[in-house]
Formats: C-alpha cells, structure tokens, sequence
C-alpha cells in the first residue's frame, strides 16, 4: 500500500511558555541521586512543524488540512503563556495553596530552593522533566489522539505515522514520530 505524507510548517505554529529542568548528578552506591542541579526558570518561543504519513482516503486526501491545522492550533494555545511544570519529577514537590502552585526542590543539595506561580498560569504535565523531547512527544501523542477522536483518520490503528518536530530556540529541536 502506498503513503503520503501532508506536513503543516508555518511561523504561526508557535508557542510561548517558561520552564526548569532538572538534572541528577553523580549516583551513590544505593542508588540515588548524590546531587540535583536546577536550571533557572527560563522560557522559549517553541515552534512545531508537524507530518501526517498515511493512506489516502476516499476524497484522495490524507487528511483535511483545515481541521489538521485547526486542531494543532487549538493545542498549542493550551501552552501558549504557560510555566510548564513536570508532575512526575522525583526532584520536585509541587502542591497546591489556595490561588498557587508551589515548587520545591526535593533534594538535600537544593534544599529551600521554591518557586511560586498563579496556578492559572502554569500547567502541570504528565512528564519527568519538561524537556524538548518529552514536551514533543506529548505535543505529538495529544495530537494524534485528538485526529482520531474527531474521526479524522479512517484507519488509525495501522496506517498513520506523525511526526512532530519541537524547536525550542533555531537549530535546536526533538523530533519524535508515534504511530
């Protein structure tokens, strides 16, 4: 069976969002992390570029480039102006107070280190650590969840691969591809 593969790459794809990654330093001999290291809370103007690999369908299309296109936008606006917070970091405590999310660094080597944000203005996700390549493989898992939700791909299953690129600054980017 033959593929065909749509792309959507336009300067419009974007999205502005702050983040901090953490990274485990030398492990001792149970195991654990010996030390933590923090970035600073920084942000990126992200930018995606999308591909949809797959049959064609009936109307000899891969996919209606409209809702494709409407579809991603509407995604990306839910990171649009957002702290992005990994829920599942084992560096970091973050709860709940009041109108706040608070971020504590839960790591001796880092001990005091917290962060206060408006929760409405942050956004927990279900990553590590809010790297590039985590980020995009998210970006790329929703996305194609929200194709085949709205029935726009006939046979997901078995014919469909998309491929998402993430670029958080120019020349650097996580590509990642799910089917």
């Amino acid at each position: 069976m033959a593929l065909t593969e749509v792309t959507l790459d336009s300067d419009s794809l974007t999205f502005n969002a702050a983040h901090l990654l953490t990274f485990s330093g030398p492990v001792s001999s149970t195991g654990e992390a010996e030390s933590v290291t923090v970035e600073p809370l920084h942000g990126h103007d992200f930018r995606v570029r999308v591909s949809l690999l797959g049959p064609l369908n009936d109307d000899k299309t891969v996919i209606d480039f409209i809702a494709f296109r409407e579809i991603l936008l509407a995604l990306l606006l839910e990171f649009h102006h957002k702290t992005l917070l990994p829920r599942r970091n084992p560096f970091l405590t973050i709860t709940t107070q009041g109108k706040n999310r608070i971020i504590k660094v839960a790591h001796k080597s880092q001990a005091g280190k917290t962060w206060s944000l408006p929760r409405t203005d942050s956004l927990l996700l279900p990553v590590v650590n809010v790297t590039t390549e985590e980020l995009a493989m998210l970006l790329a898992k929703r996305l194609f969840k929200s194709l085949v939700d709205r029935n726009l791909l006939p046979h997901p299953d078995k014919d469909y691969w998309l491929t998402l690129e993430l670029e958080e600054s120019p020349g650097c980017s996580a590509c990642v591809a799910v089917p």
